[in-house]
């Protein structure tokens, strides 16, 4: 698998719809490109 937005998105919803019966909401995926950093999580609420 590659890593890049269309995957991360299909593989959320995918997940979302089986655990939570798709009631989260779909993140923005981003990506860091580092050779030091091997997976960042970012959350604000938007209001």
């Amino acid at each position: 698998m590659v890593a890049d937005a269309d995957n991360m998105k299909a593989t959320f919803i995918k997940r979302n719809n089986a655990y939570f019966e798709g009631k989260l909401p779909l993140p923005n995926f981003g990506f860091v490109h580092s050779y030091n950093i091997y997976a960042y999580f970012h959350y604000t609420i938007d209001r």
